[in-house]
């Protein structure tokens, strides 16, 4: 679990209206700097043996049940999933294993000049990224106990996006994980 937990790196942005916040949200923790240090490696096309990223819907759908349940017990209503926002966690995914390392910059802009790229309408949105966990489970599990994390799945959002990428040129355990959460612009 410690190994994990050392391995795994997480931290949440979220943004209300302006994506100043983003940059005050950024701490460098050890985990960190160690994980910044490892070689970057392009991620080739996984393998046969590999799960399909993309195609894949099955383990959204479980990372979806799973967050409505702890919605629930939080006495918020029922997130629903969003094909842009799923588009946007993905290609963050994506972009995370193909450089091997977990963060929330990215080449595409801020989380908020994504989200508008991805062509959402948002007034709020936030992102969780997690790095090393190999199942939904235990990645939701580590997101609710970290309290930034968990005020982001249980925050005013009204639409959530999922995405996964394991990145085969290094072991099992690189997989990258990106949560999108959306509270749209209301006219």
């Amino acid at each position: 679990m410690n190994m994990i937990i050392s391995l795994l790196l997480l931290f949440a942005l979220s943004l209300s209206s302006t994506d100043a916040i983003a940059s005050r949200n950024h701490r460098l923790s050890v985990a960190q700097a160690q994980h910044r240090q490892r070689p970057l490696f392009v991620a080739a096309s996984p393998s046969k043996n590999r799960q399909d990223n993309d195609d894949d819907d099955d383990w959204r759908e479980q990372m979806l049940y799973i967050l409505n349940d702890i919605r629930k017990k939080a006495n918020k209503p029922a997130i629903e999933r969003s094909p842009r926002a799923d588009k946007m966690a993905q290609d963050h995914s994506n972009y995370q294993a193909s450089i091997n390392q977990m963060t929330h910059d990215d080449i595409n802009g801020s989380l908020g000049q994504r989200a508008t790229k991805a062509g959402i309408l948002w007034s709020g949105v936030a992102e969780n990224i997690a790095f090393g966990s190999q199942t939904v489970e235990k990645t939701m599990e580590m997101w609710t106990n970290s309290p930034l994390h968990y005020a982001n799945m249980v925050g005013n959002y009204t639409q959530v996006g999922f995405g996964r990428m394991l990145n085969s040129t290094r072991s099992q355990n690189d997989v990258f994980w990106t949560q999108v959460f959306v509270y749209p612009w209301m006219f």
